[in-house]
C-alpha cells in the first residue's frame, strides 16, 4: 500500500494535464489576438471618424464664410491695383487670378475637375469640387508682399497685393476700413501623400488648393481616409420661398444659391485582415456610391450650410 501511494503520477495523466494546460495556452493566445485585433479596429474607427468630423468642420466653416467681404457687401465699387476679375471657372498655377474672381464666391463641379488646371487629373480621384472665396474675419497688421488682402468699407472696397499697400489706387475713405486676407479654396478627393499602408496603396484624402504667400494655388492636405464628396446646392424659386436641390451641374445662377448639402464618405485608411467586410452602398445626394473594395469599415457623414452672405 505505501508503494503504490508513492509511485507517483502515470504517463496517461501528465498526458491529460499536458493536453489541457496546451489548450488553455492556445485558447489564451487567441482571447490576446482577439482582443488586439478589436482593440486595433476600434482605435481606426475612433481614427476615421476624428478625420471626418476634421474635415466637415473645415468645409462647413469655409462654405459658411464664402460670400464674406468685409463691410464690402456689394461688389460693384471694388477695385485696386489687383482688381477683381470676372470669374470663368479656370484655375492658373501662374497667377493670382483665380483668386479675384470674387463674383463668384461659391462654386461647385459635379463629379469631375474639368477646367480647373491647378489640379491636374493625375492628381483627382473622385467626387464633387468645391470652391469658396471670402476675406478672412479677423483684419491683419503685418502685411505679405506678394499676398493677396481686400480693403474693405461701407462704401466700397481695395482688392491688392500686399506689395502695393500704400498705391493711391488702393485709398479707401472712411474710419472704419479695415485690411483683410483674401481666401480662395478649392476642396477635392485625391491620393494622400503623407499615410502609405502596408500593402505600399494610399488611402484617399481630402485636399484643398489655396492661396499661397505668392498669390498662387498650393495644395494641403486636410484628412486622410475621406472616400467621397458629394455637394447639392439649395437654389431659390423666382419667388424667394421655395428652394430646390440641385447638382453643381443644375446651377444656372450661383448667386441664386441660398444652401449648401454636404455628404462625405470617410473610410479606414488602411485595410485590415481583421475587418469583417460588407459590400454596401451609400446614398450621397443624388448619388449612389457604390465602393470598389469592401474591406474597408466606412462611415457617412452630411452637413447642411445656410449661406449668410449670398453673392449679389
Amino acid at each position: 500500500m505505501s508503494r503504490r501511494r508513492q509511485a507517483g503520477v502515470g504517463l496517461i495523466e501528465v498526458l491529460i494535464s499536458a493536453s489541457i494546460g496546451l489548450l488553455l495556452v492556445v485558447a489564451a493566445a487567441r482571447l490576446y489576438v482577439t482582443s488586439t485585433v478589436n482593440r486595433q479596429i476600434q482605435s481606426e474607427i475612433e481614427g476615421l471618424q476624428q478625420n471626418a468630423r476634421h474635415a466637415l468642420g473645415q468645409l462647413v466653416r469655409d462654405t459658411r464664410r464664402s460670400g464674406y467681404f468685409g463691410g464690402s457687401i456689394d461688389l460693384s465699387p471694388l477695385s485696386g491695383t489687383e482688381a477683381p476679375l470676372p470669374p470663368d471657372g479656370s484655375c492658373s498655377t501662374t497667377n493670382n487670378s483665380w483668386g479675384r474672381m470674387l463674383q463668384r464666391p461659391l462654386y461647385g463641379i459635379d463629379d469631375g475637375r474639368e477646367g480647373y488646371d491647378c489640379i491636374p487629373g493625375k492628381e483627382y480621384l473622385r467626387g464633387d469640387l468645391l470652391v469658396v472665396r471670402y476675406a478672412d474675419p479677423l483684419p491683419v497688421q503685418a502685411i505679405d508682399p506678394q499676398r493677396l488682402y481686400l480693403k474693405s468699407a461701407a462704401t466700397g472696397g481695395r482688392l491688392f497685393a500686399g506689395r502695393d499697400r500704400g498705391h493711391a489706387a488702393n485709398s479707401l475713405e472712411g474710419g472704419n476700413a479695415a485690411t483683410r486676407t483674401l481666401v480662395a479654396r478649392a476642396y477635392y478627393i485625391r491620393q494622400s501623400s503623407s499615410v502609405l499602408c502596408p500593402d505600399g496603396s494610399r488611402p484617399p484624402s481630402l485636399y484643398r488648393e489655396y492661396l499661397g504667400s505668392r498669390g498662387l494655388p498650393l495644395s494641403e492636405e486636410i484628412a486622410a481616409g475621406i472616400e467621397n464628396l458629394q455637394i447639392q446646392y439649395g437654389v431659390s424659386g423666382s419667388s424667394g420661398d421655395s428652394i430646390r436641390l440641385v447638382d453643381a451641374d443644375g446651377v444656372e445662377a450661383w448667386d441664386s444659391v441660398v444652401l449648401v448639402q454636404l455628404w462625405l464618405l470617410a473610410r479606414q485608411e488602411c485595410a485590415h485582415a481583421g475587418m469583417q467586410a460588407k459590400r454596401r452602398q451609400f446614398g450621397m445626394g443624388s448619388r449612389t456610391y457604390v465602393p470598389a473594395n469592401p474591406a474597408y469599415h466606412r462611415e457617412l457623414f452630411q452637413a447642411t450650410v445656410m449661406l449668410r452672405n449670398p453673392a449679389p
